[in-house]
């Protein structure tokens, strides 16, 4: 049921317990850390901590950042499996639902020549290239006295807030209108590509305007279709070019990000704590805590898997 060949090749390293592996090396790191210290406490004429302040704190440096990696992960996972989440944005007649036509490869949103034809939100999923946009085209952004088009032009602010990508729309035979400055005020610091449409005609927009306000931009012709490669290459480039590799695996459900966001702030706590000059064996009490977050991840016990480490690593009789 995989929406996408990332989704696919991500599923697919679920399966094959990439995630739960990583889990793994990372609970049996400080775990074996516990059971060391705690081992030395019970038989210190055997056992030295002599030093051991530096190599725990080198682990716990170690596993902070290899859990935040992963909690990091999650964010990516949840859009490449789920879909981006996405908003086509414009002032009225800029070609939203044109944009969104070739999109869908059928006539999907009425276009007219008449300003404010979309009041509601038309919402399709499509797949562009490697990646699956769900999409979402909104009213018009202008001013306006008609109350139903106004609820709309409402609602579309609202859903670009909510927005995994935001794709804002600018007629390029025209020059930038104050609904057009409007729009780019409300999607400052938002993950948006400016797409200047009409390309069939002579484009007269302020180029440089936009250049100063989006890190993406593309020219195309939702009317002819030209440009929409472009489209796809820019889109790919935003969402595919990250140092996550599905076949690495992804976080892929809120329960796993929680454990793992809860394990790193004990982690974190034990850190701060060996900064302050707590005992070890006060330590082991935080990174007992963290191992019990990581461990319930698979139904296990951070006791048990303590004790079984104490024995089957150092010469600790019964």
């Amino acid at each position: 049921n995989s929406q996408n060949d990332f989704a696919l090749n991500s599923s697919i390293e679920q399966l094959k317990g990439g995630v739960s592996e990583k889990i793994k090396e990372i609970r049996s790191d400080v775990i074996y850390h516990i059971a060391f210290i705690e081992s030395a406490l019970d038989d210190p004429e055997h056992i030295s901590l002599d030093g051991y302040d530096n190599e725990i704190s080198e682990m716990i440096n170690k596993n902070i950042s290899k859990i935040k990696k992963m909690i990091d992960t999650f964010d990516n996972g949840r859009i490449m499996k789920e879909g981006i989440k996405t908003v086509i944005l414009g002032k009225p007649n800029a070609g939203k639902s044109s944009l969104l036509n070739r999109m869908l490869g059928e006539e999907r949103a009425i276009v007219t020549d008449i300003e404010g034809t979309t009041r509601d939100v038309i919402e399709e999923s499509v797949r562009i290239g490697s990646l699956t946009l769900r999409l979402s085209d909104t009213a018009g952004i202008r001013k306006t006295d008609d109350v139903i088009e106004s609820m709309g032009v409402d609602i579309a602010f609202r859903r670009a807030e909510e927005a995994d990508l935001i794709l804002a729309v600018f007629d390029g035979g025209r020059e930038i209108s104050g609904e057009d400055k409007e729009i780019i005020k409300r999607i400052v610091g938002k993950n948006a590509v400016a797409i200047i449409n009409k390309t069939d005609k002579e484009i007269i927009i302020d180029k440089s305007y936009l250049e100063r306000n989006f890190k993406f931009i593309v020219e195309i012709s939702a009317k002819n279709e030209s440009g929409m490669d472009k489209l796809e290459n820019c889109l790919e480039k935003l969402f595919l070019d990250f140092d996550d590799n599905p076949e690495q695996g992804f976080i892929a459900n809120e329960r796993q990000k929680n454990c793992l966001e809860k394990s790193l702030e004990n982690v974190i706590e034990a850190k701060e704590a060996l900064d302050e000059g707590v005992l070890l064996d006060g330590i082991t009490v935080l990174l007992d805590s963290a191992a019990e977050k990581l461990l319930e991840l698979t139904g296990e016990k951070a006791s048990e898997a303590v004790v079984d480490d104490v024995f089957s690593r150092f010469c600790v009789g019964k």
